[in-house]
């Protein structure tokens, strides 16, 4: 239930704050968060589509598993890089969506070998 309403929250807070700013700590945490809930949701719901037989057990089960929650861990990554870049403002959706699926993946990875050795 939290996912889904994760999904909700973050579309009121990008339709009711169009100019958002990085640069309140507090206000980014929510959004940090309730973002990486909408990217969770969003990646889950087409794994699942895809994947009817989705297992814990094999490998392949794994790496989807792994893919799906570097969406949520690649916003922490993502809270590095908007410190650096303290004017960065959702104007600019394109560059949001490349730079979050691109740290997924980095830390994608990390999760997924702290997975495999558990």
């Amino acid at each position: 239930m939290s996912l889904c309403f994760g999904f909700t929250h973050f579309r009121v807070l990008s339709t009711a704050a169009l100019r958002f700013s990085f640069s309140s700590a507090h206000s980014w945490l929510l959004s940090a968060a309730a973002m990486s809930l909408r990217f969770g949701v969003t990646h889950f719901r087409v794994l699942s589509i895809a994947a009817p037989g989705f297992r814990f057990g094999g490998a392949h089960s794994w790496l989807l598993s792994a893919a799906a929650m570097s969406l949520c861990f690649g916003v922490t990554h993502f809270r590095v890089l908007s410190t650096a870049a303290l004017r960065f403002s959702f104007s600019s959706a394109y560059f949001w969506l490349l730079s979050a699926a691109a740290m997924s993946l980095r830390f994608g990875v990390a999760h997924f070998r702290v997975l495999s050795i558990a």
